[in-house]
């Protein structure tokens, strides 16, 4: 897929809270993200305004593939409104395959940063 638009570097000005991947791909340590029906909020940096692209991709490069930490978490009721959390770890490729075939969806509910990384 040819892009209309491309940008490098573009964090802080991308914000992925509220989207839905479509796609993710591993190439070695590269990670692609893609939203293929609805995009990412994105800050546009001449006129400062923000707005929701169409389909789009952001590629992560450089990755420690082995250090990717992904979590399931399910909620169960109990006694009290809250209930318990019930956190599964999840491996790399599993999810992979779930969100490959459609089984699962990946919703970026927030984003978090810190000198570190991302979540």
């Amino acid at each position: 897929m040819n892009w209309k638009e491309q940008r490098e570097n573009a964090y802080p000005n991308i914000i992925l809270s509220d989207c839905l991947v479509d796609e993710i791909q591993v190439n070695d340590k590269d990670i692609i993200l893609k939203f293929l029906k609805h995009g990412f909020v994105i800050k546009d940096v001449e006129d400062s305004h923000y707005y929701r692209t169409k389909s789009a991709q952001i590629i992560v490069k450089e990755c420690d593939i082995d250090n990717i930490s992904i979590q399931l978490v399910n909620r169960k009721r109990g006694v009290d409104k809250e209930g318990i959390r019930i956190i599964t770890d999840i491996e790399l490729h599993t999810f992979l395959n779930n969100i490959l075939k459609k089984r699962w969806s990946y919703e970026i509910i927030e984003e978090y940063y810190s000198a570190l990384g991302g979540l």
